[in-house]
């Protein structure tokens, strides 16, 4: 099958150049097809691996140096193929002694997608992910979004990257396609009975819960507001509505948390945490089955800044001298994913980043160049399992 020595082309007469150029469009065509590898390597490239039955899909890794196996030409997930590799990879021990579909249920409860068969590369509408047999329709390919993700992956070690496409790297268009993405994704991975935590006052969020349809199978037993969702009344509705209404399309209770998310000093957050319907939500921190988070930067955001859950020029300059990247919930990590104490925290009712880490799944919505290295240190934080950004973002966080 056709490759190519070289995919550059040398001046030269004209009827050599032509025959230069189309042995290159057979090569790029055939993606580089042969029982051997093709010579002309580079970091990235695809080659159709025909001397495996069936045909391997590989891709030369990162170093330049081999060749990862991707896909099989039926369409299944070769790193997901029951081998010792495979199970080590996953942390899946002995289970080359189990059946197929004993290993796919193991496979799907690690990446908590329940009823997944990972038979492929699958995307929704606009965004691409790594497994879930369940999103086999409306396929749509973005150029090198499973290099992607397989690179936020591997680098982050998360059990899912969800990269979605978008036709400008631009704070709203990023993040009205990550919230789509996000409600897709829970529509189709939620379990029965889940306790699902919710950030009050991130915007991705609120646009995930606006795309969101109502659920007629699994459903939530609660929906957690894990901020403090108290705030000016010009902005007050958008962080009850959140929790209200993604708790009516899950079918789940409510439980909010109707106290600031910043107090005024240590001892007016002792004071609100006497109350006990704010003790009975915090309660449920320790439950979760699911946490759904946005990213932020150490500057807050719009809807942030307009809700008065914010803290002053003052303390932010202070949170920068610290090393602060990011925030979680108003927790404070730097750019190695290292939390960032400050007496801060002890203003702040809300989960902690150690609550969040005892989840079983959290995951985070998050993109936008002005929140890169936000995401960068989040990721590092070793909590998140699920991470929904952009193409853009995810090419900066794998470069």
């Amino acid at each position: 099958m056709p490759q190519t020595s070289s995919f550059a082309i040398t001046n030269d007469a004209g009827a050599a150049v032509r025959a230069r150029i189309n042995e290159v469009i057979a090569a790029l065509h055939s993606t580089s097809a042969g029982a051997s590898a093709p010579t002309a390597a580079v970091a990235g490239m695809l080659w159709v691996d025909t001397s495996a039955s069936p045909p391997v899909l590989r891709r030369r890794n990162a170093t330049n140096t081999g060749w990862d196996a991707l896909l099989d030409a039926a369409g299944n997930l070769a790193g997901l193929a029951n081998t010792a590799l495979a199970r080590g990879n996953l942390g899946l021990g002995t289970m080359a002694t189990k059946a197929a579909v004993e290993y796919d249920a193991t496979i799907a409860s690690k990446a908590a997608l329940t009823g997944a068969t990972f038979t492929g590369v699958v995307t929704a509408p606009n965004f691409v992910s790594s497994s879930d047999a369940r999103l086999k329709s409306d396929i749509m390919i973005i150029p090198d979004a499973l290099a992607l993700v397989c690179a936020l992956r591997d680098r982050y070690g998360l059990t899912e990257a969800i990269v979605i496409d978008c036709s400008e790297d631009r704070d709203g268009a990023v993040m009205a396609r990550i919230g789509e993405a996000a409600a897709h994704f829970l529509e189709v991975t939620l379990r029965q009975d889940e306790v699902i935590g919710v950030s009050s006052w991130s915007q991705t969020i609120l646009r995930m819960v606006d795309n969101i349809h109502p659920m007629r199978s699994a459903k939530a037993k609660y929906i957690v507001q894990i901020l403090g969702g108290m705030g000016q009344a010009s902005v007050q509705a958008h962080a009850t509505q959140l929790t209200a209404n993604l708790a009516k399309l899950t079918g789940g209770e409510p439980r909010l948390l109707l106290v600031q998310g910043i107090t005024s000093s240590r001892e007016a957050k002792l004071v609100m945490l006497s109350d006990p319907s704010v003790r009975g939500t915090m309660d449920h921190f320790g439950r979760l089955t699911l946490a759904i988070v946005g990213i932020g930067a150490v500057e807050p955001s719009e809807l942030l800044a307009r809700s008065g859950n914010v803290f002053s020029p003052e303390e932010l300059a202070m949170l920068n001298d610290a090393g602060a990247v990011g925030e979680i919930s108003f927790r404070f990590y730097d750019k190695d994913g290292k939390p960032v104490e400050t007496p801060l925290n002890d203003r702040v009712i809300g989960i902690t980043l150690d609550e969040l880490r005892k989840a079983d799944r959290v995951m985070a919505l998050g993109g936008g160049v002005s929140k890169t290295a936000a995401i960068a240190g989040a990721l590092r934080l070793g909590i998140i399992d699920v991470l929904v950004t952009d193409k853009f973002t995810a090419a900066r966080l794998t470069a």
